[in-house]
């Protein structure tokens, strides 16, 4: 079983042009960066603009059994804003909790500076490390379980990854919790296979999966170069092998139903709208479009 890589779509080197990561909003297709420093600023500023874009649009549900209306913030669904962590965390809990904690190790990787160049070790840019992040990380444990497989040893089955970042460098720092593994292979073959960065193996003992993803996603708080990244290249913030399955739950069928959504005078007019069709709802509902 191959590791599930951290980006959704990998981008391989080629020489036609990737297609824009903002195809699906015309005004944020960048221009053409004239250096790595220049486009980490267009991705940034894009990223500001997304934001302000999101939290300008408001989603309005309703539920028709009682008769009471919602409006919500797209923005604070997202996993960018601490709402939607928050939300991103309570899933991960209720589904993953009920594992128990296991010895394992922990796989940590790190990227070097650019200028920064040996033996060993290949520097990179930190638009470059984020833009390949995975695409290395899946050609690194496809390498890692070809050489298991050839000395004689079992394939990685089971696994948690999250995404963290070196906060003063802003470099991806990947992590991966292997559970019940208690060695992986060579210091110096591991290290040959990512030649980026340190490859540093940690022995972890009673690692909770649900609390090791809980504990990393925290540390976004106030990682905005970071998050930039994030949305630019669509990377995904966990991921975990399909032995971890969800729990089992009682799905209940909800009664709330989408509305519509919009700007903040769109907003207000469908919410008149509805109120003029009986619906309720508290004003502090429309706390958000105040001034729109």
């Amino acid at each position: 079983m191959k590791l599930s890589p951290h980006q959704n779509t990998l981008r391989k080197p080629s020489d036609s042009k990737p297609p824009s990561p903002f195809s699906f909003l015309s005004e944020y297709v960048l221009p053409e960066p004239k250096s790595p420093a220049d486009l980490e600023r267009q991705i940034s500023e894009a990223f500001t603009a997304w934001c302000a874009d999101r939290r300008e649009t408001f989603v309005v549900l309703k539920d028709p059994t009682i008769m009471k209306l919602y409006v919500r913030s797209v923005f604070e669904n997202t996993r960018y804003h601490p709402k939607g962590r928050q939300k991103i965390k309570n899933k991960i809990h209720r589904r993953l909790g009920h594992y128990p904690a296991e010895d394992g190790i922990l796989v940590t990787f790190t990227y070097c500076n650019e200028d920064y160049t040996s033996d060993v070790y290949s520097g990179v840019h930190k638009t470059e490390a984020w833009r390949d992040v995975g695409a290395e990380l899946t050609r690194f444990w496809d390498a890692v379980n070809h050489l298991r497989k050839r000395r004689g040893t079992s394939k990685v089955k089971r696994y948690i990854g999250v995404m963290e970042t070196q906060k003063e460098r802003c470099y991806p720092a990947p992590h991966y919790f292997l559970p019940g593994l208690k060695w992986l292979a060579h210091n110096r073959d591991l290290q040959r296979l990512w030649p980026w960065g340190n490859v540093d193996i940690t022995p972890v003992w009673r690692g909770c999966p649900s609390d090791y993803l809980l504990k990393y996603l925290t540390k976004m708080e106030g990682q905005e170069s970071m998050m930039s990244f994030l949305w630019f290249h669509k990377i995904r913030l966990y991921t975990f092998s399909g032995d971890y399955v969800y729990r089992t739950e009682e799905a209940t069928a909800s009664k709330v139903r989408f509305a519509g959504s919009g700007g903040p005078f769109k907003t207000k007019e469908l919410w008149d709208l509805l109120i003029e069709e009986g619906y309720t709802g508290s004003a502090a509902g429309l706390k958000h479009l105040r001034g729109g």
